[in-house]
Order: C-alpha cells, then sequence, then structure tokens
C-alpha cells in the first residue's frame, strides 16, 4: 500500500516520546530481542507504528516508525487484505510498517507496546499456561489469545478477545501486548505483569568453551551470549530446546529446530539428520553438556533469540511441558514474503 499524499512530512511529539519508551525497552533482552517486538502511538487519524526489521532500541538513534492511516488498515482487515504502509522519512528511508501493524489499529488504546518478553513467552507456551497464569494475573484486565500466524490471523484472534476491554494480552506461543492511554500507564502494567510472570531460574552447569570451539565445524561459532548455552549444559533445557520452537521468532531467526549433538554422537551425523528432514543448513548445534554452537551467518537476531530461549527453558516450572509450532506452521514462517522482507532489511 503506497502512503496517501496527505502522509505527514514530519515525525509529531508523541513519536519522540514513542521512541524514548522504545529504545528504554528494547535494550532490555528480557522484554525483547533483536528486531522482534513493535510499538506504536494514534495520534488522530494516523498510527505511527515501528517499522518491519527495525530494533526497538535504535528508536532514538534512527528513523524507525511509519505512519499508517487507521482507517484503511481497519478497511484492510475487513477486505481480508493486509495493508500494510511504506513511507519515506524526512531523512530519506525508504520504510515498510510492521508485520503486526493490523495488531496495533485494532487495540483501541492509544499506546500500544508489543514485546516478547522472556516471562511472557515462557507462560505463553507452557501446556496448560492459560489455565496456569489465571491466578498470578487476577485482578489486572488481561486476556488469553489463542495462536495464529504474525499479521491478521493474530489479529483477528485478538479482536475474538476485546470485549472485555483488556489492556494486557498474553499471546499463546508468541509474547505480550500491554496498551492504555500513556506511556506511564503501560509502563506499569508492563512491570506488574512482568513481576507476576516472573519465575526463577535453576542453577545450571558451566559451559565448556575450549571443548566447543575445538569441536566447532567450519562455519560455526560458540554462541557468542552466556545464557545461550544454557540450552544445551543443562538436561532439562536441552531436551525441550531440541523438541521444536516454541514461538515465531525462534523459528524466523534459528530455523526449522535446533540440532541436537548427543554424547557419542557426530555433529556430521546430526547436521547430516537435519539436512535430509529439512533441506536447510543447521543455525545452531547443541552440544549436549557442553554448550551451543552458532552459524557464522546467523547474526546478532539469532544469537539474540538463543539467549532468550536459554533464559526460558532454565525458568520452566518442574514437570511442566512447552508446546510447540507444528512443523508446517514453522515452514510457512520461513517461506513467508513478509518474513523474507524482514530477513532481507537484517542483511543490509
Amino acid at each position: 500500500m503506497k502512503s496517501p499524499n496527505e502522509t505527514p512530512s514530519t515525525l509529531p511529539k508523541l513519536v519522540t516520546e514513542l521512541a524514548s519508551w522504545s529504545a528504554r525497552y528494547g535494550a532490555d533482552r528480557m522484554l525483547t530481542q533483536g528486531a522482534g517486538g513493535n510499538t506504536s502511538v494514534k495520534d488522530g487519524d494516523w498510527l505511527w507504528v515501528k517499522a518491519s526489521g527495525a530494533w526497538l532500541e535504535h528508536a532514538e538513534e534512527r528513523e524507525i516508525f511509519v505512519p499508517a492511516p487507521v482507517a484503511t488498515i481497519l478497511a484492510g482487515l475487513s477486505a481480508n487484505e493486509d495493508r500494510k504502509a511504506e513511507w519515506t522519512t524526512p531523512g530519506g528511508r525508504l520504510l515498510r510498517s510492521s508485520i503486526e501493524t493490523s495488531l496495533h489499529a485494532v487495540v483501541p488504546d492509544r499506546w500500544v507496546f508489543h514485546l516478547h518478553t522472556v516471562a511472557s513467552m515462557l507462560w505463553s507456551a507452557i501446556d496448560g499456561g492459560r489455565t496456569a497464569v489465571a491466578d498470578r494475573l487476577q485482578g489486572l484486565p488481561w486476556e488469553w489469545v489463542r495462536y495464529d500466524r504474525p499479521g491478521l490471523p493474530l489479529t483477528r484472534a485478538i479482536v475474538e478477545r476485546l470485549g472485555s476491554k483488556p489492556q494486557v494480552l498474553l499471546l499463546e506461543n508468541h509474547g505480550l501486548v500491554v496498551s492504555g492511554a500513556s506511556c506511564p500507564e503501560v509502563d506499569e502494567l508492563l512491570w506488574d505483569t512482568e513481576q507476576r510472570l516472573a519465575l526463577p531460574a535453576r542453577p545450571v552447569p558451566a559451559v565448556h568453551l575450549e571443548a566447543l570451539r575445538a569441536a566447532a565445524p567450519a562455519g560455526y561459532h560458540p554462541a557468542l551470549y552466556a545464557d545461550a548455552h544454557w540450552c544445551a549444559t543443562d538436561s532439562d533445557s536441552f531436551e525441550a530446546a531440541t523438541m521444536g520452537m516454541p514461538a515465531p521468532d525462534f523459528a524466523v531467526f534459528l530455523g526449522a529446530r535446533l540440532v541436537g549433538v548427543r554424547s557419542g554422537q557426530s555433529i556430521a551425523a546430526a547436521a547430516d539428520l537435519y539436512r535430509r528432514e529439512f533441506g536447510l543448513e543447521p543455525a545452531v548445534f547443541l552440544v549436549e553438556g557442553h554448550g551451543a554452537l552458532v552459524r557464522d551467518s546467523v547474526g546478532d537476531n539469532g544469537e539474540q533469540m538463543l539467549e532468550a530461549l536459554g533464559r526460558m527453558l532454565v525458568r520452566l516450572p518442574e514437570n511442566a511441558k512447552l508446546t510447540y509450532l507444528p512443523i508446517p506452521e514453522i515452514l510457512g514462517l520461513l517461506d513467508w514474503d513478509a518474513e523474507k522482507y524482514r530477513q532481507s532489511l537484517i542483511k543490509e
């Protein structure tokens, strides 16, 4: 969708405030990672929303927000058309609005923050999580939203839950949406929710970096962030991490599945099994008891998502089980034009 002629030519003051809060949340990897998450503010007929592929962390350093006409976005939803906006910023950057533009348009509050917090991704992926969080979130204006693919399908799932006027949405196998009339109100709700959902991390064995470096095949290196290795050094986390992907961005940035390398198994043999199953090169090898190896081309988005997974899994309650995205859904995400566009921006 091309922006209409009356598209704002300058950034309103509200966008400066949006940038300040967005950068604050984007700098905390317990709240969101890399290009994940998106934020918005409604200014009259316009929705200012984060651009696809942009990082919240960079909100004060770069022009990352796109104006989208609210009425046009809502009309697209009714017509089953994903009418994202394109805009050339005052600085000359051509940006496309977030995959989740329609989500921000349908939530009635002025300020909307969609984050991939470690706590919300964990609880939203736990089998029976909807029931388990009910006591923790009691008293908050919250709703559970069933899983659907990001974009219009997820937006429709959210519309189904708006009748109670929630300000906190826990998105199944995805993350969190918090909204309100002001940024301070959203901030208070966010931290209240995070505190209620917080779980302690159990002690985990240390990573064996020298052994990892020695075992790394060409084109791979030990994960950059220490917590990422928890996916492999902790036995319970290893089992959970190698079973599937619990949320979309894990699949988008880390592939169809993390490849577990068990004691006595060669990395080459594990890689061959993965190639035969998916026709892809593995993004991550989890060497059981030692740590994680990451393909050099994965980039910091993937490194941060692996760190987030490690942080999630060491907080998984005893006897709790995770749910995972079906393989056809994961392969659909990997072959989705919207995600290919986001990835192309990340590689620039």
